[in-house]
């Protein structure tokens, strides 16, 4: 019994309003599944035999070990995270904002973080992008100064071609001075050689004796397809100075650059050849007529042509692989081949990444596109990095925080399950909570023979039982707005009146509350089919409210109020609700139908004789006035058998089955009566006083009802009546409606005693009255 108690004790202090109110954050389902399930493994752990001491692992049985920890702890892990997880969405689905503050705290921190590594890679980007661009613009002005000098020797060729321009006489000075322009050449710009084409014909090469350049005696550019564009090209423009082509693949085998002069001459005729043996093979432009025809036109006299080593001017003259080796880019240079009109790649170093920077490098008529990129990318290679770290960061801090949010929630839910809001915001300040209540009303319930029925049960099915029904009891807790203040054992108690409500108003919710009580017990079986009974008792009066102590505080009532509902529910009966005075005074009050029995005086532990009322719920009411229905005879057999039960009355009496109209009267003037005569035989002075005193408040209430009355109906008022007592009411000196001992009218009967007869005006012209005996 002593261990039951216990296990109920703990399961009870689970059980509180909070399962079934807005705020709660675990129900009883969820209580009571994890009760069962240790209970039960519990039981079957000690019915088993002890287990074998465990050997060695062998080899073998290794798997089988990896197995049986997969199936264990492993698996209380993921249940772990399970039952996590659902705590969770029921939190969030009750308390949204759980789930609304880490949401937008991770957006916030999301977007700014993504932000910031956004833009310091933007700045890191345009900062690259503006180095290479740098980069390639310096290379490109060296390479146009580098080409710029390499003129200078066509430049002094084809001035000593001017000066002299026949052939016999050029060929010889051309020999004697070229070889020492083409000697600086080489050693500052990677000139290879000079070449005379007189009519577009390679008759002169300087320096002699060059590997593969013999091959190129003869050759007629004008003539030759390879060639042919980009001489045309160089006669076309011969008023801008020299035009350069290439780089392409020279006669002689290497990669070079070609930069030709073509050298016009004044007052020469169109088929002039200046000494040469030939003539510019189909070469309209070679010949420029004059403006007048008294003049002599210009005509061409040939190349002079400087052939520049690409490989030693890219490489070791402008040293653009520097650019690779030195700044960390990658670049490809390109050129439209003029004959197979293709873009040709004429120096490159590594693949070029997507949108590279472009420097285009116009010299000499020639057009090169260099196209630069950095070799580590134009976004940081930490970007990914950086943002998976926001994410994650992001991520945990909203994750932390609502797990922070649930906790706080648990924890808030479930202090506001075991002490008031008022109470809890006292603690938290850090003071002492005490607070007395003039007047609240407070319940008792226990079950009935619960010893006996826990003495014949297992422990975990009295969990169960005492787990189904308090769940019920929680819920009609939560409805009708009263507090729960404890469960010990079987024993339940409920207050209201400590949350500021109304005194009447307390007991009138804590009546409502027994009733639901009692009505939910009759149909409620547990799940092994065991029914039970409870007994239920309440008394209104003064309490103190408090929390004593520090460790596991509890907010509990103290005052001789909370030992006498003890005592109404000791001394209740089965099913019943077993009320004092008090209780059954503030429901009079209340001007609400509530169907009390009186009880009588009774002799109560510690208290003495005290006068008691049965609440009666729905389900007896109707029974009762099934009972007791049929107009007069209802009223002459209550009377004759004394009964405490009011009966209904029809309209005009004598039970002809008219239409009824009840009105509310609450019964007060039945329990005045049968006061009197009982308190008459106990104590005849203060009887009379009490009797008198009851009266008077019962008329009261009958008053405070009819005042809301409208004017009559066309046909008189049925009224509740009492055995004994006599009830008036009447409209501008119109009797609408009597009942009592008597019939018709303003009733008076003796039975051997004197007879007090009260009457008061309502609200004119309505007036009221009673007459009872004693």
């Amino acid at each position: 019994g002593a261990a039951t108690a216990a296990v109920a004790i703990a399961v009870n202090g689970c059980n509180d309003p909070s399962h079934h109110s807005a705020n709660a954050w675990m129900d009883a389902n969820s209580v009571w599944s994890s009760v069962q399930r240790h209970g039960e493994a519990l039981q079957r752990r000690q019915r088993q035999p002890p287990a074998p001491p465990q050997r060695r692992l062998s080899y073998v049985g290794a798997a089988s070990y990896f197995g049986a920890w997969r199936r264990g702890p492993l698996k209380r892990f993921f249940q772990r995270i399970r039952t996590q997880l659902i705590v969770t969405a029921r939190v969030a689905a009750k308390d949204p904002c759980t789930v609304v503050v880490p949401l937008f705290l991770f957006v916030c921190m999301l977007a700014l973080g993504m932000w910031g590594a956004i833009s310091v890679s933007n700045a890191i980007r345009d900062g690259r992008r503006q180095a290479a661009l740098n980069a390639a613009t310096d290379f490109s002005n060296t390479l146009k100064s580098h080409i710029a000098a390499t003129v200078a020797p066509a430049i002094t060729a084809k001035t000593l071609i001017e000066m002299d321009p026949n052939w016999n006489h050029i060929n010889k000075t051309f020999y004697n001075v070229a070889p020492s322009l083409v000697q600086r050449g080489r050693e500052s710009d990677a000139v290879l050689t000079i070449v005379l084409c007189p009519q577009g014909i390679a008759s002169a090469i300087v320096p002699t004796g060059l590997p593969n350049w013999d091959k190129v005696y003869g050759l007629d550019l004008l003539r030759d397809k390879s060639w042919r564009n980009d001489a045309i090209k160089a006669v076309t423009l011969h008023n801008k100075g020299m035009v350069m082509t290439g780089p392409s693949r020279l006669r002689a085998g290497m990669m070079g650059i070609v930069a030709r002069y073509a050298v016009f001459l004044p007052a020469a005729n169109p088929d002039e050849t200046f000494g040469f043996n030939g003539s510019a093979y189909n070469c309209s432009p070679c010949y420029e007529p004059p403006a007048n025809t008294t003049d002599l036109g210009k005509r061409f006299w040939g190349f002079a042509q400087l052939n520049v080593d690409w490989e030693v001017l890219i490489r070791n003259i402008t040293r653009m692989y520097d650019l690779c080796d030195r700044d960390g880019l990658l670049f490809n240079m390109t050129y439209i081949d003029p004959t197979t009109l293709v873009n040709r790649s004429i120096a490159t170093c590594g693949r070029v990444g997507r949108d590279p920077v472009f420097v285009n490098i116009d010299t000499m008529a020639n057009h090169w596109v260099l196209a630069v990129s950095d070799s580590r990318g134009w976004v940081p290679d930490w970007l990914p990095f950086v943002a998976a770290v926001v994410v994650i960061v992001s991520l945990w801090v909203a994750i932390a925080m609502a797990i922070i949010l649930v906790n706080r929630r648990e924890h808030m839910w479930l202090l506001q399950a075991m002490l008031p809001k008022k109470v809890i915001a006292t603690l938290r300040r850090g003071e002492e909570y005490a607070e007395a209540f003039e007047c609240v009303t407070v319940l008792f319930s226990d079950i009935v023979s619960y010893t006996t029925l826990a003495s014949e049960m297992e422990p975990i099915k009295v969990v169960r039982l005492l787990n189904e029904m308090y769940s019920e009891f929680d819920g009609l807790v939560d409805q009708f707005e009263c507090y729960k203040v404890e469960t010990i054992g079987d024993a339940f108690m409920a207050v209201c009146g400590t949350q500021g409500e109304d005194a009447v108003a307390g007991a009138v919710k804590v009546a409502r509350l027994a009733q639901a009580m009692i009505e939910r017990t009759k149909v409620l079986v547990s799940a092994d089919g065991q029914k039970i009974q409870i007994r239920i008792g309440l008394h209104s009066g003064p309490v103190v409210g408090a929390v004593v102590g520090f460790k596991m505080p509890h907010f509990c009532l103290c005052g001789d109020t909370v030992n006498t509902a003890s005592r109404m529910e000791s001394n209740s009966k089965p099913m019943r609700i077993h009320i004092s005075d008090s209780t059954a005074a503030l429901l009079h009050a209340s001007g609400e139908c509530f169907r009390l029995e009186r009880r009588g005086l009774i002799q109560v532990k510690g208290k003495g004789p005290m006068l008691t009322h049965w609440l009666q719920t729905d389900s007896e009411a109707v029974a009762g006035s099934s009972a007791h229905g049929g107009g007069e005879e209802a009223a002459a057999a209550a009377a004759a058998t004394g009964g405490d039960q009011a009966a209904l009355e029809d309209d005009g009496g004598g039970g002809d089955g008219g239409g009824e109209a009840v009105v509310a009267l609450p019964p007060p003037v039945d329990a005045a009566a049968e006061a009197s005569n009982e308190m008459a035989a106990v104590a005849p002075a203060e009887a009379a006083a009490a009797a008198t005193t009851r009266a008077i408040a019962a008329v009261d209430s009958v008053a405070a009802v009819a005042a809301g009355l409208e004017p009559p109906p066309s046909s008189p008022l049925p009224l509740i009546s009492a055995p004994r007592a006599s009830v008036h009411i009447s409209y501008n000196g119109t009797p609408m409606g009597a009942g009592g001992a008597g019939s018709g009218g303003f009733t008076t009967y003796s039975t051997g005693g004197g007879v007090t007869s009260i009457g008061q005006d309502v609200t004119p012209p309505w007036t009221l009255g009673m007459t009872m005996a004693g």
